[in-house]
């Protein structure tokens, strides 16, 4: 048996029953693995250092909006960070205010309490969120959680600047999304990297740091554009039509000998002309047909 079919029959229950030593197997406990590694410029505990800033800022806006009973737009605590992180970059400010709002709901659903909620009363283009609890129990969530992320006390390998830790996938579920909600605000603020390792069930884990993109997306339906993959296209089909315009000419000489030479001149002329960015009128011609 190959690798990938005994890996295939140990995670599949009807195959896993034909094993010869299936007994052994229904013995395993499968765990998941959250693999960080830090930032060549960063220690463990400078790495921390930066978390306490950012969540003391968050914290610091939170409690205002919670005070002030009022509601906020991403580019609300997006300015705010610019002024008490120094963002000077006014998207990447609020690309990271996206990260801390999904964090946040991401904390609401783990421990199963209103800290956050997005507003009725929102339009697509300005979301507005409020806040129901002070910052201090969202920092602390997530202090706790990336201290024991960083700073694990079992079931872990440390290698050089790399942290993997180990938890039961069936019991500790929760462990992995806080962990995921924990690492991702370090991820936006270049503290890290991290993947999600193993499992027995297998899943992909897709960070979004802003749902905005994709909302109007779907909003403008059969209307949507994507100048990206138009200019793939373009590309392809201009690809597609020189190749046809170089390999089907024909030539009119009937001897073989100026037939080619002519033919070469022609196409190496046709060449160093399409890499100087000058298309014959008949390639023009197909592309906008």
């Amino acid at each position: 048996m190959s690798f990938p079919n005994f890996k295939f029959a140990l995670f599949n229950q009807e195959e896993r029953k034909k094993l010869v030593h299936k007994n052994i197997f229904e013995k395993l406990s499968f765990v998941t693995g959250v693999e960080v590694s830090l930032n060549s410029n960063y220690t463990i505990s400078n790495a921390l250092s930066k978390y306490k800033r950012v969540l003391v800022s968050f914290e610091e806006f939170a409690n205002e909006q919670k005070l002030m009973e009022s509601q906020f737009t991403i580019s609300d605590l997006g300015n705010h960070f610019m002024k008490s992180l120094k963002i000077a970059n006014m998207f990447e400010a609020r690309t990271f205010a996206q990260t801390i709002v999904n964090s946040a709901f991401e904390f609401s659903k783990i421990k199963n309490t209103k800290f956050i909620s997005e507003r009725s009363n929102s339009s697509t283009d300005n979301t507005r969120y409020i806040l129901h609890q002070d910052g201090k129990i969202f920092t602390d969530f997530i202090m706790v959680t990336i201290n024991e992320t960083l700073k694990p006390q079992s079931n872990f390998i440390n290698e050089q600047n790399k942290i993997t830790s180990f938890h039961l996938r069936s019991k500790n579920s929760d462990k992995t999304d806080a962990k995921i909600a924990a690492l991702g605000i370090g991820e936006a603020i270049s503290l890290l990297s991290y993947q999600v390792l193993g499992g027995n069930n297998p899943q992909i884990y897709l960070r979004i740091n802003s749902v905005y993109p994709l909302e109007r997306a779907i909003q403008q339906n059969n209307f949507y554009q994507n100048s990206i993959l138009h200019d793939v296209q373009i590309k392809h089909r201009t690809s597609v039509e020189m190749l046809k315009y170089l390999f089907t000419k024909e030539q009119p000489e009937r001897a073989a000998k100026p037939r080619i030479l002519n033919y070469s001149k022609w196409f190496w002329d046709n060449i160093e002309n399409y890499f100087m960015g000058v298309l014959p009128t008949e390639v023009k011609n197909n592309i906008e047909r």
